[in-house]
């Protein structure tokens, strides 16, 4: 192979364009992205909405970058169509480039529900619309069949939350807004709310289900992060939706389901994302609910690939950072490496925070028959931890409040461990009692092995970190990330970071 070309210059394409340079440097590489900017960590999209961070301070790679690696990047270029028999894509700058093998990394895009006076318009879709995060899956009473295409919203202060530029027109309306409703009481909804209050909005979120984060809270965790969303100032509405938007050239307000009126000079869709799929469809690839691929993460056409939000593998779609480099290094190997490496899917946990509060959720959280659950509760510290046990193996937790240890119990979770000598302790860990005696083997991130990961978004382990602090004497966590990459992802792993260059230094 003598020349790759890559659609999509987001996070996953990115991913794969740096496992390749390791193994190959003398390659051709031509990557069209629809944005105009360089690659960015669109994670911490809802940061820079909440006014923490600038844009430039989540760009993961400059263009001095492309241009030292010798690749061809070409910025605000959208693909329009893939021929798979000529082995050529066609841009919408009318041009036609050929290629030798073809990788697919453009996302997903967001999903509307049929909303009255929502004013939309199909537009091709692309890998701008990958959102921050996934919210989770759609509701079952709304549709999911039909065009996949990104709408364009026509009414003055709608939006959805997905890039850079949506963000940028959101924080320009909240210096005019003084009322907001966001709909979808998932993991953007509520980061979009909380970045709205921070600029002195006042936001309320109309949730569908009966609990905020569905896919990764049970009731009571999500009734602690009610009280806790609350408490910031964010108004909050379940078991109901939008019906209608309110308002002729720009919005006035919305209508729920109940009948309810709420008035509102902005409204932020973010009810779930779809794996963006109309490229493949019309060249005629396999897709399903995203782009079937193989093991190899090779789809029907032997010469293109595609990896990320958009793929789907084992019936199993994903909207998480931490499979994309588990993805990148399969889909390299196979393009340019031994091909001996084989996707067999990732185990994700969710590791974040959500409106200012810490949470880690990952495998069979929920419990349930066959299943033996543990639960710490503090109301006044706004603590919840379950961790689910089944054969004496941790197969799942909930960590609310205080996650300090969620990736050392994810690890346990991922390994299949079996940890019947120490169940009754973990539960204890950093639960911040000081009569608690917990084996020094669970406890701190000084005492993992250096083969366990730190950084679960780009698989960087406790031992990459101490031999990159120690030879290269680094001795801040910004130093850290920008020489591993620890941290720049959902940065859910900064304090693990910061322990171990005070374990170091």
């Amino acid at each position: 192979m003598d020349r790759l070309v890559v659609i999509g210059n987001g996070m996953a394409g990115v991913s794969a364009v740096e496992e390749i340079l390791k193994i190959r440097q003398d390659l051709s590489i031509t990557l069209f992205g629809d944005e105009p900017h360089v690659n960015y960590n669109r994670v911490l999209l809802s940061e820079v909405l909440a006014g923490e961070r600038r844009f430039e301070e989540i760009t993961l790679h400059t263009r001095e970058w492309y241009d030292q690696n010798k690749i061809d990047l070409r910025l605000g270029v959208r693909i329009t169509a893939i021929d798979p028999l000529a082995k050529t894509v066609s841009d919408s700058e009318g041009k036609v480039t050929s290629y030798d093998r073809l990788l697919i990394t453009v996302g997903s895009i967001p999903f509307i529900p049929p909303i009255q006076g929502v004013g939309t318009q199909q537009a091709e879709a692309s890998e701008r619309g990958r959102p921050a995060c996934r919210t989770g899956s759609l509701h079952p009473a709304w549709p999911v069949e039909g065009a996949t295409q990104a709408p364009i919203i026509e009414k003055q202060g709608v939006f959805v939350f997905r890039n850079i530029e949506d963000t940028q027109k959101i924080l320009a309306q909240a210096h005019l807004a003084k009322q907001a409703v966001v709909i979808g009481g998932g993991l953007l909804g509520l980061e979009a709310a909380r970045g709205l209050v921070n600029h002195g909005v006042s936001a309320t979120v109309v949730h569908l289900m009966d609990r905020l984060m569905e896919q990764q809270l049970d009731a009571a965790s999500a009734a602690m992060l009610k009280r806790e969303v609350e408490r910031l100032g964010i108004g909050v509405a379940l078991n109901t939706t939008v019906t209608e938007i309110l308002g002729d050239e720009k919005v006035t307000g919305v209508r729920l389901t109940t009948g309810q009126a709420l008035s509102a000079g902005m409204v932020l869709i973010c009810t779930g994302v779809r794996p963006n799929i109309d490229l493949a469809r019309s060249a005629r690839l396999k897709t399903n609910r995203g782009i079937v691929v193989n093991d190899h993460l090779q789809t029907s056409s032997p010469d293109i690939y595609a990896i990320g939000d958009v793929i789907e593998h084992r019936g199993k779609t994903y909207g998480l950072v931490a499979p994309l480099r588990d993805q990148a290094r399969v889909v390299a190997d196979h393009l340019v490496g031994e091909k001996k490496l084989s996707y067999e899917g990732t185990v994700c946990a969710t590791i974040l925070k959500v409106a200012g509060v810490k949470l880690t959720s990952a495998g069979v959280f929920l419990g349930g028959d066959g299943h033996e659950e543990m639960v710490y509760l503090d109301t006044r510290s706004a603590i919840y931890k379950k961790l689910v046990f089944q054969n004496n193996r941790l197969v799942g937790m909930i960590l609310l409040g205080d996650n300090k240890n969620g990736t050392r119990l994810f690890n346990l979770i991922r390994s299949g461990q079996d940890i019947s000598t120490v169940k009754d302790q973990l539960i204890q860990m950093g639960s911040g009692q000081p009569s608690i005696q917990v084996d020094s083997s669970l406890s701190t991130v000084s005492t993992m092995a250096d083969t366990e990961l730190i950084c679960n978004c780009h698989t960087v382990t406790k031992g990459t970190i101490m031999q990159a602090i120690r030879d290269k004497g680094l001795k801040t966590r910004d130093e850290v990330a920008n020489s591993t990459k620890a941290s720049t992802g959902c940065g859910s792993c900064a304090q693990s970071v910061e322990d171990l260059l005070q374990d170091v230094n």
